[in-house]
């Protein structure tokens, strides 16, 4: 954080001012100071509104405090702004998922997957949300494209799908 500030106190050129100020954000997020990392983002959106990184970072601060629907703006800017990368998908998907909104998830995630079909995230989230439906084979199959895809945390997932299939197996 503090060579970033330096960074823009020193008068870095202004075109690098919104990378700095996208940086020093995720810092912020990082350290769990959420108010800063906003600002962080909002100033690095001010100097270039169409820096798709920062929709999504300012996005997921929101998230995380409990303002999904503007969380979902960001998320929806991001994918304006860069329809060709799978993170505004993936980030919607998730808040979907998040929110219950399964089928909404879904439509996303295979959205993530037309931009990049070796995208371990969405078939890990693709995963969740058939587990969520009760749609045990499915999400075994879109856990072992995760894995094969490099998704890190397949085995984590491969136990909640499990503890998922036993919730809906009870009486």
């Amino acid at each position: 954080v503090e060579l970033l500030q330096r960074a823009i106190a020193a008068g870095i050129p202004q075109e690098r001012l919104p990378n700095i100020h996208f940086l020093l954000g995720n810092e912020y997020y990082l350290l769990g100071d959420l108010e800063k990392a906003i600002a962080a983002q909002e100033r690095a959106l001010e100097l270039n509104p169409a820096f798709s990184p920062s929709w999504l970072s300012l996005g997921t601060a929101y998230r995380a405090i409990g303002e999904p629907d503007r969380a979902e703006e960001c998320y929806r800017r991001a994918v304006e702004l860069a329809p060709e990368r799978p993170e505004g998908y993936l980030s919607l998907g998730w808040l979907y998922l998040e929110q219950g909104d399964v089928e909404q998830a879904l439509d996303l995630l295979d959205q993530a997957l037309g931009v990049d079909p070796g995208s371990g995230t969405a078939y890990a989230y693709q995963a969740m949300a058939y587990a969520l439906q009760g749609r045990f084979e499915q999400a075994q199959a879109s856990l072992e494209l995760a894995r094969k895809n490099g998704y890190a945390d397949w085995q984590l997932l491969q136990g909640q799908i499990e503890a998922w299939e036993a919730v809906w197996q009870e009486p």
